[in-house]
């Protein structure tokens, strides 16, 4: 479902969420270090880290680049519309990322 961005934070309630938390956390990760080798996702995160590439991949939110005996892992261009990032550029995208992890920050303060 695709909302207006003024809307989400209201509906989120709502809606389900398509993707498992421990996977959008994979995605984040990515997101932020990319281009990111899938060995180096994986000691950051487990072994559980090749189910949640594949789903990612299977999505259509991330690119899979055989590098030698290595895969290589970055977002795609749905990535930035599915999240709502106004930008395709990897170091854009990683900029964005820590500005809705601070305002995120701030909203928790607030509630306490």
């Amino acid at each position: 479902m695709q909302v207006r961005s003024q809307l989400a934070e209201h509906v989120k309630y709502f809606a389900q969420m398509e993707i498992p938390v421990k996977v959008l956390k994979t995605a984040a990760l990515i997101a932020y270090h990319q281009p990111i080798k899938q060995s180096e996702l994986q000691e950051m995160f487990g072994s559980k880290v090749y189910d949640h590439v594949k789903e990612l991949h299977e999505l259509g939110l991330i690119k899979k680049r055989q590098d030698g005996r290595t895969i290589v892992l970055t977002t795609t261009p749905h990535f930035s519309e599915y999240f709502g990032s106004e930008t395709t550029d990897k170091k854009k995208i990683k900029e964005w990322l820590v500005e809705k992890v601070q305002k995120d920050k701030v909203k928790k303060e607030k509630k306490r």
